[in-house]
């Protein structure tokens, strides 16, 4: 039985997976026999290999542009586009970038010089595999790094992480190297040729690089629940965001906190109210199908109040999660921080602050005019220009007076603002005194024997 770490490739979004590596620590989780990497997840690997987990921590603390280039700047991730202030900026980058046939790295070069360990690697119990590519071929090489001399070995991490044409092409005794990530970015297979039996992979992708390799039972995927942003952005914040998102990610992949795009703590979760809410979603569901109303939201997948909690999830829900991904879907909405942990009591309350912290216009209020339209497709056609955090607003004062919702407008919601009623529904459960009892909580529901 051999466990494999595999580190996918992307730039300054490796600083998620530094924030794994802590998770690891924490879980003692550690123990690999296999590593593989790409570019930044072979810089991440070797210092993985050499136990280095104080060094590499100092390296994401200390990595900015201008400790990778001679001459820094910002750059695009979507197509390497220049962010410039001045036009004289790039002129320096252009001087640089002409003279090495690329950006000079010297710098970074120098950053490997002080942190990789030819002799630490080299006696670790584990094997360390690394991707590049050849040059002008793109035929790929997969490199035990085991294997290559001592003094080659910076090198061929270098070429890894050689992003071409952005970084000059690696020269290693006769071949010219780049980037890996022009073959395999996160190199599952790599791992398997090398005898993996049990992997844990960490992408660096939102839109997942080996999905066919999702919810396979020898394979634990951690991916990260946001974008991590540019490939370039090597700064203080961004950095400091992706290892808190990577250490939350990897800890809830492992089950010691819960949540999808939200992390939460285990403890205090009213499993009658998960239960409660499903199955009122379920209902609400129901009746809105047998109403025969025609959605006005584009796509079904952004209709159907069910897909909305399942996105983003990759597996299949209980009541718990469906529970948690309502309150995600609020949070998200009302732009609730995602990188701290909750409790989940506590993120309702953030939420109910700020369903009643919306600023309308008191001389006029949505629902009442609502009211007056006379046809039910200009009613709802005038809720779908309805600003929803104002409806949410009314609706949860509505509901705090003990007012009932008409079906009709329930229904009208659904059509036009189905995250509306996502929400609303969590209110009306919270403010219940017991959510226990089969009563009407504001909508008109009734359970079904």
């Amino acid at each position: 039985m051999k466990r494999a770490l595999v580190l996918c490739g992307g730039g300054s979004k490796g600083a998620y997976e530094m924030g794994v590596w802590t998770a690891l620590k924490e879980l003692n989780e550690e123990k690999f026999d296999i590593v593989c990497g790409t570019s930044i997840g072979a810089l991440n690997g070797v210092m993985f290999v050499q136990g280095a987990y104080e060094e590499c921590l100092k390296l994401w603390n200390e990595t900015r542009n201008d400790t990778i280039m001679t001459k820094p700047i910002k750059i695009d991730d979507s197509s390497l586009k220049m962010t410039l202030k001045k036009m004289e900026d790039l002129i320096p980058f252009v001087k640089s970038y002409l003279q090495q046939k690329g950006v000079d790295i010297t710098p970074f070069k120098q950053m490997m010089d002080k942190y990789i360990d030819p002799k630490k690697v080299k006696e670790s119990k584990m094997e360390f595999g690394v991707v590049v590519v050849n040059f002008p071929s793109f035929k790929p090489i997969l490199v035990n790094m085991k294997e290559v001399k001592d003094e080659e070995l910076r090198s061929y991490v270098l070429a890894s992480c050689s992003c071409f044409p952005l970084f000059p092409v690696c020269k290693i005794g006769d071949k010219n190297l780049i980037d890996g990530g022009y073959f395999d970015n996160m190199p599952i297979d790599f791992a398997l040729d090398l005898g993996a039996t049990e992997i844990v992979c960490v992408d660096l992708n939102y839109n997942f690089t080996h999905k066919e390799y999702l919810n396979k039972p020898f394979i634990t995927y951690i991916h990260p629940s946001w974008n991590l942003g540019g490939f370039f952005l090597f700064e203080e914040e961004i950095i400091a965001k992706n290892k808190q998102l990577g250490y939350n990610d990897c800890m809830k992949t492992f089950g010691k906190f819960l949540g999808f795009r939200y992390t939460f703590y285990k403890n205090n979760i009213d499993k009658d109210i998960c239960k409660n809410y499903v199955l009122r979603l379920a209902i609400l569901m129901k009746n809105f199908r047998k109403s025969k109303i025609k959605s006005l939201v584009k796509t079904e997948e952004e209709s159907d109040m069910f897909q909305i909690l399942e996105k983003e999830t990759y597996r299949s829900l209980n009541e718990l999660d469906y529970y948690l991904r309502a309150l995600e879907v609020a949070a998200e909405l009302f732009g609730i921080d995602h990188l701290k942990v909750y409790r989940a009591d506590d993120l309702k309350m953030k939420i109910l602050d700020a369903i009643f912290a919306i600023s309308k216009d008191d001389e006029v209020n949505l629902l009442d005019e609502y009211k007056k339209i006379k046809t039910a497709a200009k009613r709802r056609d005038y809720l779908a220009r309805s600003n929803r955090f104002v409806l949410m607003n009314e609706i949860a004062y509505q509901l705090f007076k003990n007012h009932k919702l008409d079906d009709s407008l329930i229904m009208d919601l659904i059509a036009t603002h189905p995250k509306v009623i996502i929400i609303m529904l969590l209110y009306r459960l919270w403010s219940d005194t017991d959510a226990k009892e089969e009563k009407d909580f504001g909508f008109e529901i009734e359970f079904e024997q």
